[in-house]
C-alpha cells in the first residue's frame, strides 16, 4: 500500500495544504510545532475518523484538532493498494462516515460495513488493521528527548512485551493477572462470598426457595378450603345447637311458667285443705260446748234443788232466822239464774246447731272446691307433660340431634350456661375462620407473586448463564492466552529475537549479535565476551534501537498489505553512527515499502545525501 497524496482543508492549525508522497522514503522536515504530528494524526484520522475517546487524556483527538475559527473540518487522501486498486477518501470529520471513491471516481462507500460507533470500516476491511494495531506497529510516534529511569523501564517493558507477545502494549503476565482479577472480580469462585457469582447464587437460592414454598402452598391451597369448611360445619352445627337450645330455653321457660301456675294451684289446694281442717276443727269445738253447758245447767239446777231442800230443812228443823232468809234468797236467785242460763244455753245450742249446719255446708263447698282444684291440677300437669313431650319431639324432629334429650334434662340455668359456652366457642371458630381468610388472602397475594418470581428467577438464571459464559470466556481467554503465549514462544518469539539479533548486529557494528528471551529473566543480550546480560544493563539508546527494530519487524507480520512505515521523531537517542546504520537499513530492507520520516533535525537529510539514498524531501513552513 502506498499513500499518494493528502489534502488538508482544515485540521488543527493546518489549512489548505496539499502534500504528495513518494513510493519509498519520504522525509518530512519541520521545526518543532510546525505540524508534523498533526499531519500524522490527519492520515490516521482519514482512515479511522477523528477519535472522540479521551483515553484518560484531558482532550480527545476530535477536539484537539478541530479548527477554532473555521466551519470546515475536512480533508482528502489518495492511496493505492498492493493489488493496484486506487481509492480517494473525502472525510468531513464532523460526520461519522466518509465518502469513498474508486479509481473510476465511483462512490463505493456502501460496499463497506459500518459500525454504529466507529462508522465505516473500509480501511480495516482493506488491510485487516484496526486503529490500535496501526499505532502499535507501523507507527512510531514522537518521544521526548530525554527518558528518565521510569520511562526507560517502560520502554524496556514494551520491548519485552513485543518479543514475548508480538505487541508492545501487551504483557503476558499482566494480561494473565488481569484475566485472573477479572475472573475474581466479575465472576468469583466457590470460595468467595461477595462476588457476582456468589451473590447471584444466593439471590437465586432465595427466590427459588420462596417460589418453591409458594408452589407447595398452591398445591396444598385446598387445605384452606377443607379447614375452613370444617370450621364452618362446626359453626353451623353449633348454631343449630344454639338455636335448639334457645327453643328449649323458651319451652323450659314456658314450662316453668306452667309449673308456677301448677305450684300456685297446689298452694291453693294446701290452703283449701288447711281451711277444711280448720273448719272441721272449729265445728268440732263448737258442737262440744253446748253439751258441756247443758251438763253445767243440770248440775246447777240440781245444786239449787239440793240447796233449796237444805234450806227448807233448815227452816223446818231450826228456827227461822235472818240467815235462813238470806240463804233462801240466794237459793232462789241461783235458781232463777240457773233457769235463765238454761234458757240462754238452749238458745245458744239452737244457734250452734244452725251454725253447725252452715259450717257443714261451707265445709262441703270447700271440699268440693278442693276436689275441683285437685282435678284441675291433675289436668294441668297432664297438659304440661303432654306439651313438654310434644315440644321435645318437635325440637328433636327439627334438629335431629341427640343433644336435645340431654339439654331437656337440664334446668334453664344449665342450658343457658351451655349456650354461653357455644357462643364462646363459635367466637373462637369465627376468629379461626377469619385467620384462615387472612391466610387465604395472603396466600392468594403470594400466589400472584409467583409469575413475578418466575420472571426474576428466569432473569437470574439467564444472568447466571451469562456469568457462566463470561466465566468460561475468561477461562478460555486465559487458556488461549497461555496456549498463544506458548505458541508465540515457539514460533513468533524466535522469529522476533532472530530479527532483533539481525538488526542489533547491523546497527551496533556487530557488537550485539544474539538476543534471547525467557519468562524468568526477560530479554537477554549476548555481549562481546559471549556472556548474556539482561537488556536493562544496556544503554537507553541501544534499548530504544532494539524497540524500534522490533516494531519494524512486526510490519512483515501484521497485514498482507505492505503498509507504510511512519516514524515521528524516533531517532532522538541515536548517535550519528547508529542513525546512519538504521537509515541505511531502512532504505535497503524496506525498499518495497513506503517510509515516512518526520523530523526536526537535518541529520537524516545529511545521511541520505551522503549515502546517495533516494528520498522525497518535504519541508513544512
Amino acid at each position: 500500500m502506498k499513500i499518494k497524496s493528502i489534502k488538508i482543508n482544515n485540521f488543527g492549525k493546518i489549512n489548505n495544504k496539499e502534500i504528495n508522497f513518494d513510493n519509498n522514503i519520504n522525509l518530512i522536515y519541520g521545526k518543532n510545532e510546525s505540524g508534523k504530528t498533526t499531519i500524522l494524526k490527519f492520515i490516521s484520522s482519514m482512515f479511522y475518523g477523528a477519535n472522540k475517546n479521551k483515553n484518560r487524556r484531558d482532550i480527545c483527538d476530535f477536539e484537539q484538532y478541530e479548527p477554532w475559527n473555521e466551519t470546515d473540518y475536512s480533508g482528502k487522501i489518495n492511496y493505492e493498494l498492493d493489488d493496484g486498486k486506487s481509492f480517494e477518501i473525502f472525510r468531513d470529520f464532523r460526520k461519522k462516515n466518509p465518502k469513498i471513491y474508486n479509481e473510476s471516481s465511483e462512490d463505493v462507500s456502501k460496499q463497506f460495513s459500518i459500525d454504529k460507533n466507529k462508522g465505516s470500516e473500509f480501511f480495516k476491511e482493506q488491510t485487516g488493521i484496526e486503529e490500535e494495531l496501526f499505532y502499535s506497529s507501523i507507527v512510531a510516534e514522537q518521544e521526548r528527548v530525554k527518558l528518565d529511569e521510569k520511562e526507560q523501564n517502560t520502554l524496556l517493558q514494551k520491548l519485552t512485551n513485543l518479543v514475548s507477545t508480538g505487541s508492545d502494549s501487551v504483557s503476558y503476565k499482566k494480561a494473565e493477572a488481569k484475566l485472573k482479577t477479572k475472573l475474581l472480580d466479575e465472576v468469583g469462585t466457590d470460595r468467595t462470598t461477595e462476588k457476582p457469582k456468589n451473590k447471584l447464587a444466593e439471590r437465586l437460592n432465595e427466590l427459588t426457595s420462596e417460589y418453591n414454598k409458594l408452589e407447595n402452598q398452591s398445591k396444598i391451597n385446598f387445605e384452606f378450603d377443607e379447614n375452613e369448611n370444617k370450621l364452618l360445619e362446626e359453626v353451623n352445627h353449633n348454631n343449630n345447637y344454639a338455636n335448639a337450645i334457645k327453643e328449649i330455653i323458651k319451652v323450659k321457660e314456658a314450662e316453668n311458667f306452667e309449673r308456677k301456675i301448677i305450684s300456685n294451684t297446689e298452694k291453693e289446694i294446701d290452703e283449701l285443705e288447711k281451711s277444711i281442717e280448720d273448719k272441721k276443727s272449729e265445728n268440732k269445738q263448737k258442737t262440744g260446748n253446748p253439751r258441756n253447758n247443758k251438763k253445767a245447767i243440770i248440775l246447777s239446777i240440781i245444786s239449787l234443788i239440793l240447796l233449796a231442800i237444805t234450806t227448807i230443812l233448815l227452816f223446818i228443823f231450826n228456827k227461822v232466822t235472818i240467815i235462813n232468809y238470806i240463804f233462801l234468797g240466794v237459793t232462789i236467785l241461783n235458781l232463777i239464774l240457773a233457769i235463765i242460763l238454761s234458757i240462754k244455753h238452749v238458745n245458744e245450742n239452737k244457734k250452734t246447731n244452725e251454725e253447725e249446719i252452715k259450717n257443714k255446708k261451707e265445709l262441703e263447698i270447700l271440699e268440693k272446691n278442693l276436689q275441683n282444684k285437685i282435678d284441675e291440677i291433675e289436668n294441668q300437669k297432664k297438659l304440661l307433660y303432654d306439651k313438654i313431650e310434644q315440644n321435645k319431639n318437635c325440637i328433636k324432629d327439627k334438629y335431629s340431634e341427640t343433644y336435645v334429650d340431654v339439654e331437656f334434662a337440664k334446668n334453664v340455668e344449665e342450658i343457658k350456661n351451655d349456650l354461653d359456652k357455644l357462643e364462646e366457642k363459635n367466637n373462637e371458630l369465627r376468629i379461626n375462620i377469619k385467620g384462615l381468610e387472612l391466610e387465604r388472602k395472603s396466600a392468594i397475594a403470594n400466589l400472584e407473586r409467583m409469575p413475578e418470581l418466575e420472571e426474576q428467577i428466569k432473569a437470574l438464571q439467564e444472568e447466571q448463564e451469562d456469568l457462566k459464559i463470561l466465566e468460561k470466556s475468561i477461562i478460555l481467554a486465559k487458556d488461549t492466552l497461555e496456549e498463544s503465549y506458548n505458541e508465540m514462544k515457539k514460533s513468533l518469539t524466535p522469529k522476533f529475537t532472530e530479527k532483533l539479533s539481525e538488526i542489533s548486529s547491523k546497527i551496533s557494528g556487530e557488537k550485539y549479535k544474539n538476543v534471547k528471551f525467557s519468562d524468568e529473566e526477560g530479554l537477554l543480550v549476548e555481549v562481546e565476551n559471549g556472556e548474556y546480560k539482561k537488556a536493562e544493563r544496556l544503554s537507553t539508546g541501544t534499548i530504544f534501537q532494539m524497540y524500534l527494530s522490533l516494531r519494524l519487524s512486526m510490519a512483515e507480520e501484521i497485514s498482507e498489505e505492505k503498509l507504510p512505515i511512519i516514524l515521528d521523531e524516533v531517532f532522538a537517542y541515536y548517535d550519528d553512527e547508529r542513525l546512519e546504520n538504521i537509515l541505511t537499513y531502512l532504505s535497503k530492507e524496506f525498499a518495497d515499502r513506503q517510509v515516512m520520516i518526520f523530523t526536526c533535525s537535518n541529520r537524516e537529510k545529511e545521511i541520505f545525501d551522503a549515502n546517495r539514498i533516494k528520498y522525497n524531501y518535504i519541508e513544512l513552513e
